[in-house]
């Protein structure tokens, strides 16, 4: 993501949490489905491009800055 590119996981790893399925990458069942996600980019770059802004987008709330932050905001929430 961080890269501006889309993600392709399967739902067994950690990283389909982050993912936003059609929007800045592909949650996939197989081999052959993760092909065609990635056939489906190649041919299509409008599509492409949109799903590479949301991917670079979302990678810059995934920093380690980031979430100190909403760790912070939690914290002070709960407190108050």
């Amino acid at each position: 993501m961080a890269f501006g590119i889309p993600v392709v996981t399967n739902r067994g790893l950690a990283m389909s949490e982050l993912v936003d399925d059609g929007q800045d990458g592909f949650i996939v069942e197989s081999v052959d489905e993760a092909a065609d996600r990635v056939r489906e980019l190649l041919t299509d770059p409008e599509r492409h491009r949109r799903m590479s802004v949301a991917a670079w987008e979302k990678s810059k709330t995934l920093s380690w800055q980031s979430h100190a932050d909403r760790l912070r905001a939690l914290m002070e929430d709960s407190l108050s």
